[in-house]
């Protein structure tokens, strides 16, 4: 299988966690996009005691100049 690097939105929580989270345990980069930093750490504190397996990146996708601005340096670190 070839690794790839995948950006997930809806990462803090949900379906959007868990496919986070299956696609990294397939072997995949994964690439989390959340909106609460603050609720993500108090939920993700309750299920591990390790840090999330995968890269957060935390702004409001409706925002669009924090959006550009994070898929920007994304981009730079390679494709998505």
């Amino acid at each position: 299988m070839n690794s790839k690097r995948i950006l997930i939105t809806g990462a803090g929580s949900g379906i959007g966690l868990e496919t986070a989270l299956e696609l990294f345990h397939r072997g995949h980069q994964v690439i989390g996009i959340i909106r609460n930093q603050k609720k993500f750490n108090a939920m993700w504190k309750e299920r591990s005691t390790e840090p999330p397996p995968f890269s957060i990146i935390n702004f409001d996708v409706t925002d669009e100049k924090k959006a550009a601005t994070a898929v920007a340096r994304i981009l730079k670190e390679g494709p998505v």
